[in-house]
């Protein structure tokens, strides 16, 4: 079995960053012409089926259905602290996506992270509203268990600055700072 590594795990889709590492790791020559790739994210498993066919309508040359199991990332270790985000606020998840993607490469799916342990999976049009404290939003996004790239429970921390207020960069980055960024982390 084989991990997830941390890049490949935040910058593509599941199946990409799955599909990669498994053609990397794999010693044999795999035509993928013939064959579909597929998640199952509940076991930690790739799936890749045989085609009966290719796309191109030559004749299929494998049989069967294989099963490769591998291993989550956790979000916790990969990034142990909040990104800072300015955007409009409320936002919904779509937005936020957007300017994760944009902003830091990160890659958010649907139905991947919830709010709270064991909620509700976000979907592009759910809304984060919890109330800002001292200028910021501070959110933990949770992994749930449809997500196939992260362990189930581990936590993407984000803060939320309104793009229209100026925040001191002491305040924001100095960890000991009494309004600052330690104040939301626990520090």
């Amino acid at each position: 079995m084989s991990n997830l590594s941390p890049i490949s795990a935040l910058g593509r889709t599941a199946l990409e960053a799955v599909k990669n590492l498994f053609l990397a790791v794999f010693t044999r020559t795999l035509d993928t012409r013939f064959v579909d790739f597929s998640l199952d994210a509940q076991r930690s498993e790739l799936v890749i089926t045989s085609k009966e066919e290719s796309d191109s309508g030559e004749v299929g040359i494998y049989r069967g259905v294989y099963r490769w199991p591998y291993g989550k990332a956790n979000l916790d270790s990969i990034l142990p602290y909040p990104l800072a985000v300015q955007v409009e606020y409320p936002l919904t998840f779509r937005s936020l996506r957007a300017q994760l993607q944009s902003r830091y490469q990160i890659y958010l799916e649907e139905n991947e992270f919830a709010l709270t342990v064991g909620g509700t999976p976000l979907v592009d049009d759910s809304l984060l509203d919890s109330p800002l404290q001292n200028q910021y939003g501070q959110f933990r996004l949770y992994a749930t268990t449809n997500s196939a790239r992260f362990t189930a429970g581990s936590t993407l921390q984000l803060i939320f600055i309104q793009p229209t207020k100026r925040v001191s960069l002491r305040t924001l980055l100095d960890i000991k700072a009494p309004d600052g960024l330690g104040v939301l982390v626990g520090a």
